[in-house]
């Protein structure tokens, strides 16, 4: 079975699972793109936490897949969905300094850093005519990474996410 069959396999669970939950009164969303019309939703459906979904959810926009469009603190709301293959990868650093190892996330994620007015992490961030912060963007597509402190090896890590491998060999990122 290739790839896109075991996907359609799922979507079509999803569907059928999302028709029968909306019995308990919940509103169901399904994980886009690979369902139905609206585009990604995994981060954006979090921005605003869960006292932002309250409003949000009235909105034409966010109408849910399944149930009613309005949320309904008993039963809650599901996301359910699938998505390609994610590949994580992380790298223990011989420093206790997450600045260190944020830097180097930094260098490679999609997403890059701030542009600053003097070039360094802690300087004044550069914004545009719009008046938001100037990106510089990061070595590789479809990589998210950040670094943090491991508190059980007492050193730094940079831990970073292939999420698209079709578009991104692994081996480039890695």
């Amino acid at each position: 079975m290739s790839v896109g069959q075991e996907r359609d396999c799922v979507c079509q669970v999803v569907r059928q699972t999302g028709r029968g939950r909306t019995r308990n009164s919940a509103s169901i969303f399904t994980k886009r793109p690979l369902l139905t019309r609206r585009g990604p939703i995994s981060s954006v459906i979090r921005a605003g936490e869960h006292e932002g979904f309250f409003e949000k959810i009235k909105q034409p926009a966010w109408r849910p897949d399944f149930g009613a469009a309005v949320f309904n603190e008993r039963a809650g709301a599901t996301v359910i969905g699938v998505r390609d293959f994610l590949v994580a990868y992380n790298i223990n650093l011989n420093t206790k300094s997450v600045r260190r190892a944020n830097s180097v996330a930094f260098d490679v994620r999609e997403a890059g850093r701030f542009k600053t007015d003097d070039g360094t992490p802690t300087g004044k961030k550069v914004l545009d005519e719009k008046g938001q912060p100037v990106r510089i963007p990061g070595m590789l597509k479809h990589v998210k990474g950040i670094g943090w402190f491991v508190e059980e090896y007492g050193i730094a890590q940079v831990s970073m996410n292939l999420t698209n491998i079709s578009e991104n060999a692994a081996a480039r990122g890695l």
